[in-house]
């Protein structure tokens, strides 16, 4: 959420929306993925962890 930007304010990410290049919004799109799938084993560990140990 951090990297996506999802967590400011409207008008923020209006004004954000409105100056970023098409690279800019491609690269903050990739990293927010690539961090989503990390976080993946992660998860699957954790889930793991908690509900069969």
């Amino acid at each position: 959420m951090v990297t996506s930007g999802s967590l400011i304010s409207g008008d923020r990410q209006r004004s954000n929306d409105n100056t970023e290049t098409t690279y800019d919004k491609k690269q903050r799109d990739s990293i927010s993925i690539a961090c989503f799938l990390a976080a993946i084993p992660i998860l699957l560990l954790w889930g793991y962890l908690k509900y069969f140990k």
